[in-house]
């Protein structure tokens, strides 16, 4: 029976999923439940969330906010016990080890390749270090959107300087009716530019 149907306001969170659980899963289903309004002991489970950030309200502001960090509890990624194994018996160089965790029956294939395995994660793990510590900036061109298309008839104040028709010109391109009013900002009379309004 669905809850709307029940008449209740009871909400189910799961806390396991396929190849999914522990600490990280609860902590993951506990934040799903928050953000619907539940509330959680945070300081219960050891975890004290980012309290929140003020965003920006216009764009134009041209101010940058960044998200600073409050060194609070952080969720640990989930390590596969198997692939540690592995990769712990690879830099041991371990053959017979690694044989046991492939389920191979000669380990004698292994002793080959395994210095060249070994001296690979190695240099995988230093440029992993070193990348952790530099980042690159790449400048991706974004397609150009299809062109926008206006609808209805639109008022456009000028101040009936030179290069007022260029407004024009673009705003008729895409679809529009514009209804030109010039306003001189030398004579800038209220209750003249009120009537010239009115009568547009």
């Amino acid at each position: 029976e669905s809850i709307d149907a029940a008449g209740s306001t009871a909400v189910t969170q799961g806390t396991l999923r396929r190849d999914e659980g522990g600490p990280q899963r609860l902590l993951a289903s506990l934040a799903e439940a928050w953000t619907h309004g539940a509330p959680v002991d945070w300081q219960a489970v050891g975890e004290t969330p980012d309290a929140p950030v003020e965003l920006p309200t216009y764009a134009f502001q041209r101010r940058t906010y960044w998200l600073e960090g409050t060194g609070g509890g952080r969720i640990p990624a989930v390590v596969d016990e198997a692939e540690a194994a592995f990769w712990e018996s690879v830099e041991r160089a371990d053959a017979d080890a690694l044989a046991g965790t492939l389920e191979l029956a000669d380990a004698q294939p292994l002793h080959d390749l395994l210095p060249a395995l070994t001296a690979w994660r190695r240099r995988r793990r230093e440029a992993n270090a070193l990348d952790a510590r530099r980042y690159r900036v790449v400048w991706k061109h974004r397609p150009d959107g299809p062109a926008a298309s206006l609808a209805g008839t639109w008022l456009l104040l000028t101040p009936g300087a030179p290069g007022d028709e260029r407004v024009e010109e673009a705003l008729t391109a895409h679809g529009a009716r514009t209804h030109r009013v010039a306003l001189d900002p030398a004579a800038a009379d209220r209750a003249a530019w009120a009537q010239l309004l009115r009568a547009a």
